[in-house]
Formats: structure tokens, C-alpha cells, sequence
């Protein structure tokens, strides 16, 4: 994101190097009011405006030409992230049913491979064809396949609103 940020806007001082604190701390702000939207909203509902929040926060990245749109691109992006592992955790038993237990150290195993994988493949993109643009688009395709997958999870018979 620091990065992507300098590039956007080489003259903009140091501001660029705070850019990931924007995404961490909407990520924390984002923590702390999910148990009120959980209260309104069924679970897979707040994960799928989250994923799509996150979406539109990484295509406001994509799009912005200002040191301005780039951190309220990244606020955005970290807000729509910051419920959705802890959903996805409460939601292994309704997924994996009685297997969920022991599919668990599997499943955070994988969760940090996708935290380990998904930056090094922005970088591979980037280098390969000379645009840290094109590189995000893999984070947008996530968030994009991620709103499919929520979108076939819903369950009409417990959906709250």
C-alpha cells in the first residue's frame, strides 16, 4: 500500500509511508462495531457487504490519481475486511458441520498461505507487466470471487434483514 501510495503521489512528503495505518486502523475500527451490525444482520450479509465494501475500496485504489483517494481507498478497503475472518471462523461449524473441528488448524493454516501468497503474486504481476495497477487487480478479483461465494452462502430461512 506504501508503495502503490508513493507512486500515485511521489510529492506528497511522507504521507505515503502512513498509508497502511489507514487500512489497519479502519481494520480495527471495523472489529470493534461488527458485533452492532451482527445484532441487525445476519452474518453472511455483513461478510458480503464487507467483501464488497473491500472491493470498491481496491477499485477506488486502482482509480485514484491523489494521495487523498488513496487513503480513503484504504480505509475503505480495511473497514470491509475487518469482520469478515471472524465471520468466516464462526461460520466453519454451519460450513464443515461436524468436521469443522478437525478441519481447523487446516483451514487458519491456509488462511496465512493466503496472507503470505496473495502479496507476493501482486509483486510477480507487477514486475511481470510494469503496473503495481495491474498487480491490485488480484486483490480486487479476490474481493470480487469472495462476494460470489457469499452470495451463494445465503440461507433464506435465517436471514435476519
Amino acid at each position: 500500500m506504501a508503495s502503490y501510495a508513493r507512486r500515485v503521489d511521489p510529492g506528497s512528503q511522507m504521507i505515503w509511508a502512513l498509508t497502511p495505518s489507514f487500512f489497519w486502523g479502519a481494520l480495527l475500527v471495523g472489529r470493534a462495531l461488527a458485533p452492532f451490525a451482527l445484532r441487525r444482520r445476519h452474518e453472511t450479509r455483513v461478510a458480503l457487504g464487507g467483501v464488497s465494501l473491500a472491493a470498491a475500496g481496491v477499485a477506488m485504489l486502482l482509480l485514484a490519481k491523489t494521495m487523498v483517494l488513496v487513503v480513503v481507498g484504504a480505509g475503505i478497503t480495511g473497514f470491509g475486511l475487518s469482520s469478515v475472518f471472524p465471520i468466516n471462523v464462526s461460520l466453519l461449524p454451519h460450513w464443515f458441520s461436524d468436521a469443522a473441528t478437525k478441519l481447523s488448524g487446516t483451514i487458519f493454516s491456509l488462511g496465512n498461505l493466503g496472507g503470505a501468497a496473495l502479496p507476493w503474486l501482486v509483486g510477480a504481476i507487477s514486475t511481470r507487466f510494469g503496473s503495481l495497477r495491474l498487480g491490485l487487480l488480484v486483490p480486487l478479483a479476490g474481493s470480487l470471487l469472495m462476494v460470489l461465494f457469499y452470495l451463494s452462502q445465503s440461507d433464506p430461512d435465517r436471514v435476519r434483514n
